[in-house]
């Protein structure tokens, strides 16, 4: 994909009082090899420790700082708020206690613009420790019971 052509994506993530794992997953998201992407930080009124080291290492991130904690799901529709009025093509929103190869957002980009239909895209999750093994491949949707399940 040419970086120069890539639609805007802003990636979204969600920290509360747990700034180790977010600080490596920013970390992994400075090594994307994907031309066109903001990160938007939303701190859920973590403690004055963790949103200190926040500041102090987050780098070039807009970080969000929430007086009290809105939940993962409040957390991320304030995201996709902000995502919508930096004029996002595309939003991922991604746990903080993850890390991403270099490759996510090209790979994830290509699937999603593909296929017009393709309203969510999401990739191969591995454990931490043992990256080699699998942890999830995606996901399934039972539209008659409204009912999700992992696969």
């Amino acid at each position: 994909m040419n970086p120069v052509s890539s639609p805007h994506v802003v990636i979204i993530v969600v920290n509360w009082n747990n700034h180790s794992d977010t600080l490596a997953c920013l970390e992994s998201i400075d090594e994307l090899n994907y031309g066109s992407y903001e990160v938007v930080l939303i701190d859920n009124g973590s403690n004055l420790d963790d949103v200190v080291a926040l500041r102090q290492g987050c780098g070039d991130v807009r970080l969000i700082e929430n007086q009290v904690n809105s939940g993962y799901v409040g957390g991320n529709n304030l995201g996709l708020s902000l995502a919508s009025e930096m004029g996002a093509e595309f939003a991922l929103l991604l746990n903080n206690d993850a890390v991403v190869s270099p490759d996510l957002l090209t790979q994830l980009i290509r699937v999603a613009s593909v296929d017009e239909t393709v309203a969510v895209a999401g990739p191969t999750v591995c454990y931490y420790s043992q990256p080699e093994l699998i942890w999830s491949a995606g996901g399934a949707i039972d539209w008659k019971r409204g009912r999700t399940s992992m696969i």
